[in-house]
């Protein structure tokens, strides 16, 4: 009967955007009550290696929510623009109507922010809507303040959130209706558009042109006005929408400045229903989006059977450790291809076999060096690369090879080949600038770590996973002031990075000559 289109993406839209997702996902399902009602909802451009919004609150959604919703991935890479602040909401929606199903009559867009209360409670939206006649149907917009649903809203309990509402909501002066004259109806008009599945297709979807902010809801208003030749409708009185408000802390589209749609172009001066210009590709209609499942989560099963307690002693002696326990750190590698597309490859470039395999066994599609894939191929065909400075201890009967360790130099010389990678592929993204996302294992307390800091921006992560992570650094920026302290941090990995491209061998020399100069120990705060 009903097919209610929502979109959304894993960006904290407002500190509590998450609490309100929950909420207004677990009302709306608890108001459909006929078999083929569903829920589409499409999570925009959220980062490749994120989950999608939905999958992060799923331990807050309902049975019965989970039951309904069904989930479209539109991913950065078939994004309509690149600029992330903005949500691409025509595409979404479109995106959404297209992949509805085709035996439900009636398409309801809103936003992930609404709930809505039948008036009878002995009604349901599905039973609403079902007796309806074909039209435009708009509703008013309550505003719910951001205390009261924060505070007195629990997002698992639905049916008591729209029963507070039915009691409580016109003593406490929240039923105020905001009209606006001719074809708008209401203000915020978003918030609520039912109108008939037919009807949409035959003027097009939502007009994907609008990639600003704003009155792109205004634009489909005009265009039903024009298609129902001025017939508008609502269900005032019948059903009531409130909005769980979100303005307490700004976001891209409060900000006074934000860049909007046109209104003269799209929405005075628009004349027809329907975009001829869209009309055979609206709704991304020949891709095939990646579909997510909530109630089938994914499981790293091939890890279970490594669990151990090991230890590690980070001190002088063990700078410069070449093996590691690889089931370790692969749990915590897995955490950055975990939610990539099914069609993304992986490049590994290392002599360790054993983690490899486990690669292998969690993502198929794992490109290495060889014969058939030179360095630049791997570059150019693969969405994230990891570049392994180590080895796995399990090969050398758990020995800690270490720089005094009788094979550490031969290990540490097929190491060089893993930086000349690295400095490769560097290169390559200052040129090409694909935004790929470089790893780095067992670099931390390793002279890597100088490389590392040198060409990536980093993220901050303990030595505990093993892993260090970035983007290669296209500019570097001036700053006028700097701390002596954060001087001192720079200038240390600086010397670390140089040491280590032009005397790679003599490194762990350069390093023990450190700790016993007192005037670099106090510089750089040696221990």
């Amino acid at each position: 009967m009903l097919s209610v289109i929502l979109y959304g993406r894993n960006d904290s839209h407002g500190y509590n955007y998450h609490k309100r997702l929950a909420i207004s996902l677990n009302c709306i399902a608890e108001v459909l009550s006929f078999e083929s009602d569903e829920i589409i909802f499409v999570d925009y451009n959220s980062p490749e290696d994120v989950p999608t919004v939905l999958e992060a609150v799923a331990d807050t959604l309902s049975e019965k929510a989970k039951s309904l919703v069904k989930i479209f991935r539109i991913r950065p890479r078939i994004c309509s623009h690149k600029n992330s602040a903005l949500p691409g909401e025509p595409l979404s929606r479109n995106a959404a109507i297209r992949r509805s199903n085709p035996n439900n009559k009636w398409i309801l867009s809103t936003n992930i922010d609404m709930v809505f209360v039948p008036v009878d409670a002995n009604q349901t939206l599905s039973t609403l809507v079902a007796d309806l006649p074909d039209g435009f149907y708009q509703l008013p917009r309550f505003e719910l303040p951001e205390n009261l649903w924060e505070s007195h809203f629990n997002r698992l309990k639905p049916d008591e959130n729209i029963s507070f509402l039915r009691e409580h909501a016109p003593e406490m002066q929240l039923n105020t209706i905001v009209r606006r004259p001719g074809f708008l109806t209401y203000d915020n008009p978003g918030d609520f558009q039912l109108m008939p599945r037919k009807a949409i297709f035959e003027i097009h979807g939502f007009n994907e042109q609008m990639q600003q902010g704003w009155h792109l809801d205004s634009n489909l208003c005009k265009r039903m006005s024009l298609y129902y030749k001025g017939e508008m409708n609502c269900l005032e009185g019948k059903l009531w929408g409130y909005h769980c408000n979100h303005t307490r802390q700004a976001s891209f589209f409060h900000a006074q400045l934000t860049p909007e749609n046109n209104w003269n172009t799209f929405v005075k001066d628009v004349f027809t229903p329907d975009l001829p210009k869209q009309k055979e590709s609206w709704g991304l209609k020949e891709k095939e989006l990646e579909e997510v499942s909530i109630n089938e989560p994914k499981c790293l099963s091939s890890i279970k059977s490594h669990a151990s307690f090991s230890e590690f002693s980070i001190d002088q002696e063990s700078f410069n450790t070449l093996t590691y326990n690889s089931a370790r750190i692969f749990i915590h590698l897995s955490d950055h291809f975990h939610h990539l597309p099914t069609s993304s490859k992986i490049a590994y470039i290392g002599h360790n076999k054993e983690l490899l395999k486990l690669i292998q066994t969690s993502f198929p599609a794992v490109m290495t060096l060889s014969s058939e894939n030179s360095l630049k191929e791997l570059y150019e065909q693969t969405d994230l690369m990891i570049f392994d400075f180590g080895f796995d201890e399990k090969s050398f009967k758990g020995l800690v090879v270490t720089p005094t360790h009788k094979l550490y130099e031969k290990l540490r010389g097929q190491l060089k080949e893993i930086m000349q990678a690295f400095l490769e592929v560097v290169h390559l993204e200052k040129r090409q600038k694909k935004k790929k996302k470089l790893l780095g294992v067992n670099v931390l307390f390793t002279d890597f770590r100088g490389l590392f800091h040198h060409h990536l921006s980093m993220q901050k992560t303990t030595f505990l996973t093993g892993i260090s992570f970035g983007y290669v650094k296209q500019k570097q920026k001036t700053r006028s002031k700097n701390s002596w302290c954060i001087l001192k941090k720079r200038l240390k990995f600086y010397l670390m990075y140089l040491t280590v491209c032009y005397f790679y061998n003599f490194t762990d020399k350069v390093r023990r000559f450190s700790y016993q100069s007192r005037f670099l120990k106090k510089v750089f705060q040696l221990k």
